[in-house]
């Protein structure tokens, strides 16, 4: 085998050897590109229709910078470095030690009195957008530290435009949403 084959022929060998042996659910690539910013406990996969209703589009103002969005989602984040709507950012999954770029970008927020909707692009192997709903409201008498996720969906490549986008897809039901699991 030509020698310059190989860095080619390998990795397609090794790839396919995981996604055979995932059978048994010991290696999950999907994983990767489906998991949520933060992570849920026992998440359910529902249709769009079932559990999650339109936005009430005046009641929300839209966001481009992470440091517009409320801060109990910034802590819900957990840290995760994203760049604003439009800013720098690494789609692929090669990283440059010497300027590190974000991996996750905001397309858009829209922020209400009870929730935050964020449309964001994720790189890496695969460069996907998603959109993840945060609940702004406390539950019981202690105020809100970090905001609770509601629910999330993966886009693949489609990237919105604006709330209206995202209403559309709700009311067609041609979203598979992953709801949080509530404590």
């Amino acid at each position: 085998m030509n020698t310059d084959m190989r860095y080619f022929v390998l990795p397609a060998i090794f790839l396919s050897a995981i996604v055979l042996f995932d059978q048994g659910g010991i290696v999950s690539a999907q994983a990767d590109y489906t998991r949520p910013l933060i992570a849920s406990k026992e998440p359910a996969l529902v249709a769009a229709g079932d559990s999650v209703r339109p936005f009430v589009e005046s009641d929300f103002v839209p966001v481009t910078k992470v440091n517009e969005m409320p801060q109990s989602v910034r802590n819900a984040l957990g840290g995760l470095l994203i760049s604003d709507a439009g800013g720098p950012f690494n789609a692929g999954c090669m990283v440059d030690s010497s300027k590190p770029v974000p991996m996750t970008r905001l397309i858009f927020a829209a922020v209400s009195k009870s929730k935050c909707v964020m449309h964001y692009e994720q790189g890496g192997i695969a460069h996907i957008f998603k959109v993840s709903c945060y609940s702004l409201e406390s539950t019981g008498s202690k105020p809100l530290n970090s905001a609770r996720l509601l629910w999330q969906t993966n886009l693949g490549n489609s990237k919105l435009s604006s709330l209206a986008d995202l209403n559309k897809l709700i009311k067609a039901g041609n979203l598979q949403i992953t709801l949080a699991k509530q404590d």
